[in-house]
This record gives structure tokens, C-alpha cells and sequence, in this order.
């Protein structure tokens, strides 16, 4: 989740200094990095020392830290809005020209948001956890399962079974894996209000480890995750044309998982989708012959 994300969640939360420090830095994006700590200490009638606990709760080492951090994701950010609107990437006057190269500017900025905040060490984690797990079952509301379904196809022609949950059947899914089995669950907000989320409680008990893969490193969701992926988190809820930002960036995390998947036994699994390829255009030239 950015640092923009991050400072909204501490102000939401919060009903003293930490709550004037946030709304202080998000009002003051432009010139936040020019000022000292104790020029914003006097302008927001704090202390030094409440300035630097900002920073800190933030999981940061100290202020230069934290705006250094926070300079660099304006920085890019405000690249992005120039590039693209996320929310409404077209427009009623643009010609089909505009909007194909829109919509191409959205998947490559999309993807490039993504890998920002990956972390190598977490995915090979995951992907051997993914290897060792005997069941892994993904946990989506729609759309995402559908996009869930394209990474099921995919892992299947390698012969690696995965299930998918059903909605209305989540909870029983959820209650049916145990710790040698992994969950993977998909939500933007990775709230409890999510159908995909509301049963995790569930993995806990039977200690089945869970991967997340959302946009709020904060949420309930990710307090409970063994392992997290952000999505890119800049589309707002509701106000928008389509998911077209959190798909894009969905669609390359599960490609990502299957690539890492596919590599751990690259010339076996490579064997295997050459050999199903033999037999499936076996069967389609025995079936047009009997045709």
C-alpha cells in the first residue's frame, strides 16, 4: 500500500497529534520536503519529538527517512496522473486512437506500480509454499474469480490442481483446509466485509497459511496473511469506469506466481505441457476423423 494510503489510514484512526501531522503532510505534498522538522513542528503545534513519532509509527527509522520515502512516491504518482487517470482513463471526445493508446498507458503504468512494491524473498517464499502445499484453493468475489480461473487453466496444464470457491460455498472451503493446504485470498480492501474475506477466521484455527494479495497492507486481511502482495492501489472504490488498474495488476501477480511456479521445475514442467499438447491434438485429429 503507498505511504499516501498509509498516512489516510493513521488520520482515520487517530484523534490527536498523529491525526494534525497526516493531514498537515497530505495538504502540504508540494513543499513538505523543503521544510524542517521543526518548521512543521511549529506549524502544526506539536513538538519535535511528535514529528519524529510520526515517521516512526509510519515504520520509518527517522523523518528524512520517511520524506524521502514519501518525495520519491509524489514523484511518481504525479508522473502517473500525467500519464493516465486510472479511474477514467478515456473520455467522451477522445478519438479511438486516444483510447488505445490510453488504455496501453494504463496496463504498462499498471504493471510498473505493481512491481514497485514487490519483494523477491516474499514471492520465492510463497512459490515454495505454493510447491509444498498438497491443496491450494484461491478465495475471490467477483471479478476476481474469473481472473482466478485463467490462473487455474494455466497451473492445470502444468498438472497442478488448484480450486477456486464458490460464493456461497466459501465457508465451508475455508473450513475444509488444514496447515498443510494454502489459502490464497484476493481482495482489493481486504476488508471483513468482502465475501472472500469473512471466513479467514476459519484458517487460523486450522493454521492454514494464507496469501494475500490486496491493495491495504493495513486491512484486516493482511493483519492475518502469512504473506502479502499489493496490488496497485490507486483506483478509487467507486467512482470509476471499470476495474481496469486492479485487473491489469491481478492478471500480472498470478502470471508472476505461475512463471516462478513453472521455473522451480522448468524442463518437467515444460515435458508435461509438451505431452498433453501431443495428446490433446491427438484426440481433436481422431475427432475430426471420425467426424
Amino acid at each position: 500500500m503507498s505511504l499516501k494510503f498509509e498516512i489516510e489510514k493513521m488520520i482515520s484512526n487517530s484523534n490527536n497529534s498523529r491525526k494534525i501531522i497526516g493531514q498537515f503532510v497530505l495538504n502540504n505534498r508540494k513543499n513538505i520536503a523543503a521544510l524542517t522538522v521543526d518548521e512543521i513542528a511549529m506549524k502544526t503545534f506539536t513538538s519535535k519529538a511528535t514529528v519524529v513519532r510520526f515517521a516512526h509509527a509510519l515504520g520509518f527509522e527517522g523523518w528524512r527517512e520517511f520524506i524521502n520515502k514519501y518525495s520519491d512516491e509524489i514523484l511518481y504518482e504525479d508522473n502517473i496522473s500525467q500519464n493516465i487517470d486510472v479511474n477514467y482513463p478515456f473520455n467522451p471526445s477522445d478519438s479511438t486512437l486516444n483510447i488505445i493508446n490510453q488504455i496501453q498507458s494504463l496496463h504498462i503504468e499498471s504493471v510498473k506500480d505493481t512491481v514497485r512494491f514487490l519483494d523477491v524473498k516474499n514471492l520465492e517464499k510463497i512459490v515454495r509454499l505454493l510447491k509444498e502445499s498438497n491443496k491450494i484453493v484461491i478465495f475471490a468475489s467477483n471479478p476476481n474469480n474469473f481472473i482466478a480461473k485463467n490462473f487455474q487453466r494455466k497451473m492445470l496444464s502444468i498438472g497442478r490442481h488448484i480450486e477456486i470457491a464458490e460464493d456461497g460455498e466459501m465457508g465451508l472451503m475455508a473450513g475444509s483446509l488444514s496447515k498443510s493446504d494454502c489459502a490464497i485470498v484476493i481482495s482489493y480492501s481486504g476488508s471483513i466485509k468482502s465475501s472472500s474475506v469473512n471466513h479467514i477466521n476459519l484458517f487460523s484455527i486450522s493454521k492454514t497459511p494464507i496469501v494475500a494479495i490486496t491493495s491495504n497492507s493495513d486491512s484486516y486481511l493482511s493483519k492475518r496473511a502469512n504473506y502479502i502482495i499489493n496490488m496497485t492501489s490507486h483506483e478509487r472504490i467507486y467512482t470509476k469506469i471499470e476495474n481496469f488498474s486492479t485487473e491489469i495488476s491481478i492478471i500480472y501477480i498470478l502470471n508472476l506466481l505461475f512463471s516462478l511456479y513453472f521455473q522451480i521445475d522448468y524442463e518437467k514442467n515444460k515435458q508435461y505441457r509438451l505431452n498433453s499438447g501431443r495428446l490433446l491434438e491427438k484426440e481433436r485429429i481422431n475427432d475430426n476423423l471420425e467426424k
